[in-house]
């Protein structure tokens, strides 16, 4: 259940339950709400009514208990004790009569089995008074000042009319039923058709309030939605583009880092083949002047082999010679001595000598074919 009520400053106050608490919200405009915790041992039934620039409520508490208070104040009273009379309670309401405020409710009096509205002035002697008693149970009732004049407006059935009821205060602030209750019809039906338009016309504006409420507040949400999904909008655009600045500049990056290390690599392939070319004329300079040492070397040994064979063969001959000299020295001295001796006749033959020169002869020829 909630209450709105206007405001003297221009704010709208709705006080309505939530839980165990009963909460105040101040409305200035919808982007500026301020919210309070009113009371915090609330159960059922809870009233609120605005007077003289406070909001005022009643309502059961938690401890079985009818408590009122002024909103935004600590304190509070309890109008009904928590005994077994609370839990009987209902129809809490208020009003005003004459300036002053009234708490209302209705009770089942068990002692004489019939249901009472009741008031209490919480301001004033906090005394429980009754202002009429009924066989049956109230389904709905109301107390108006239209005028100077007090009303008691209720129903016992949903379907049944309303019936009022004059009431009469005292200076005492006792209400009660005036006895001239039974009032002209016509004047009864006037009142009555001007109190129910007044009803009507109240809830009218209530209604066209609350709906004027909820059509701002949609009004202002569909703003506040629009506007958030334009910052939404426009936050995406520009995380996008800081992202895509970050991407360009990677890539801006990684491409002149791509770009040295193509160059690099291309360095490196034009050294290696620098490398390589010239690798391979030090190889074939190499191999040509180990092919020339090779020539030489074979040309060398030829000489040499030759200049040794030249050598041995004159060592040869030399040797041929000096036996030669030896074998003709040896024979003339065989022949001085054979000239010698005495001449004696024989038939021995003198080429033995030569046979011996032959094979010598032939023992050069041997040695010169070495």
């Amino acid at each position: 259940m909630e209450f709105i009520h206007s405001l003297s400053d221009g704010r709208k106050a709705v006080i309505y339950d939530e839980g165990n608490n009963v909460m105040l919200l101040f409305i200035s405009n919808i982007r500026n709400m301020q919210s309070a915790v009113v009371a915090r041992d609330y159960l059922s039934l809870l009233d609120c009514l605005y007077f003289r620039n406070n909001l005022y409520i009643s309502y059961i508490s938690t401890g079985n208990e009818l408590k009122w208070k002024q909103a935004g104040r600590d304190d509070g009273l309890v109008l009904i004790s928590g005994t077994g009379e609370a839990f009987d309670v209902s129809g809490l309401s208020q009003f005003v009569i004459n300036e002053k405020l009234y708490v209302s409710y209705q009770i089942f009096n068990s002692s004489i089995n019939s249901y009472e509205i009741r008031y209490i002035n919480p301001n004033g002697d906090r005394q429980s008074k009754i202002i009429i008693s009924a066989n049956e149970k109230i389904a709905e009732y109301e107390i108006k000042q239209l005028n100077y004049e007090v009303y008691l407006k209720l129903k016992f059935n949903e379907n049944e009319p309303y019936s009022f009821y004059k009431l009469s205060v005292n200076g005492q602030e006792d209400i009660s039923i005036s006895k001239e209750y039974l009032i002209d019809e016509n004047e009864e039906k006037i009142k009555r058709e001007e109190f129910e338009n007044r009803i009507r016309q109240f809830e009218e504006e209530k209604n066209k309030f609350k709906a004027n409420i909820e059509k701002q507040f949609e009004s202002e949400k569909e703003k506040d939605n629009e506007q958030f999904k334009q910052e939404i909008k426009k936050l995406r655009e520009e995380l996008q583009n800081e992202h895509n600045e970050k991407i360009k500049a990677l890539e801006e990056n990684y491409t002149r880092q791509y770009n040295e290390l193509s160059d690099m690599t291309r360095q490196v392939q034009e050294e290696g083949r620098r490398y390589r070319e010239l690798y391979v004329k030090t190889l074939e300079v190499v191999n040509k002047k180990k092919t020339e040492d090779v020539k030489a070397g074979q040309v060398k040994k030829t000489g040499r082999e030759d200049k040794e064979a030249v050598l041995a063969k004159g060592e040869t001959i030399k040797k041929a010679e000096k036996n030669d000299d030896k074998q003709t020295k040896a024979e003339n001295t065989d022949n001085e001595k054979e000239a010698a001796k005495p001449e004696v006749k024989t038939t021995r033959k003198r080429k033995a000598p030569a046979k011996k020169k032959e094979e010598d002869s032939d023992k050069k020829e041997e040695n010169k074919g070495n």
